[in-house]
């Protein structure tokens, strides 16, 4: 499960969570879920395996749901484990592909991840104390300078950053493209500041990709970019914004330069990279599908990454 190679990390899920789950149904369902899930990526076409992941994840939310009622009088460790591992659980089910469906976002998955992260605000000092961090505290990636990457990550980060600006520039910011919804109480100067913090936020990862940050460190912001950036940006991809798609698509394509990990690539009718980036090609009209080159070239390896600096060696 997710980055077991940090002591806290793989404790949690090696341990603690296995433990709980022998006294608490609210662990033991969404756990015996993700068992079932992470099954079924390796073992397409079994019926019975998907007939687990939801009987399992029903029973997962009717105990949490009971549970979090109750959060301001207490919080037990329990319903914490069970809000982590329904956040991961979540990630792949809303990107679960069936016959004849028509693509969404992962709504589901960011609503989740959402209410994790104030579940965790709320008893922060609680949570704290008892060892568990959340991805909204962590600490800003370390990143190296331009003349410690080398002139082959420089150029990489450089035709990024161009593209971006690039892709911004084409967009007006009045254009009609934009839901009103969107755009209600927003000036002009506000909306350029977000879609500038989106473009700045991709640009802070893949430069820290190309520093060697860790992948965990990478994934977790990865998936919740849409978060991050706050709630306007949020409304933007709920909206179908075609810029903040395009900028969502660029930061999801730096995927392929991580090593693979299951709950977070998902595999086969779970599968998130193409499926998000083609979606949301998808979803945007065709007179402005021109915004996905670069996340699509990515793919297919048209457009390439340096490998990263590596520990103790020379940039």
């Amino acid at each position: 499960m997710p980055d077991c190679n940090g002591e806290p990390a793989r404790y949690m899920w090696q341990q603690t969570i296995p433990q709980y789950a022998f006294t608490s149904e609210a662990v033991l369902n969404p756990t015996l879920s993700v068992a079932a899930l992470h099954m079924k990526c390796h073992s397409a076409g079994d019926s019975q395996l998907s007939l687990a992941i939801t009987r399992y994840l029903d029973m997962s939310l009717v105990y949490h749901r009971q549970a979090v009622k109750h959060i301001d009088t207490d919080l037990a460790e329990p319903i914490w484990l069970s809000a982590v591992v329904l956040s991961n659980l979540y990630w792949l089910i809303s990107h679960h592909s069936r016959p004849g469906e028509k693509y969404e976002l992962p709504l589901e998955a960011w609503d989740m991840v959402g209410g994790v992260s104030r579940l965790y605000a709320h008893r922060l000092e609680l949570l704290t104390k008892l060892g568990y961090g959340w991805f909204g505290y962590d600490i800003v990636p370390l990143t190296l300078q331009d003349e410690d990457l080398g002139p082959e990550r420089r150029a990489a980060l450089q035709a990024l950053d161009e593209d971006m600006t690039t892709l911004l520039g084409r967009f007006d910011v009045t254009s009609p493209t934009s839901s009103p919804a969107a755009e209600q109480g927003q000036g002009q100067g506000q909306t350029k500041k977000m879609y500038a913090d989106a473009k700045a936020y991709v640009l802070l990862y893949y430069r820290a990709y190309l520093s060697g940050s860790e992948a965990k460190t990478l994934r977790r912001h990865i998936g919740t970019m849409a978060l991050m950036l706050g709630p306007d940006y949020h409304q933007r991809l709920r909206d179908h914004d075609p810029r903040a798609m395009a900028l969502y698509a660029r930061m999801l394509v730096l995927m392929r330069r991580l090593d693979f990990a299951w709950w977070m690539n998902g595999e086969g009718e779970y599968e998130v990279m193409e499926r998000d980036v083609y979606g949301m090609e998808r979803l945007i009209p065709a007179r402005l599908r021109w915004c996905m080159e670069w996340p699509l070239k990515v793919l297919s390896g048209e457009i390439g990454l340096p490998e990263p600096v590596k520990s103790g060696s020379e940039s």
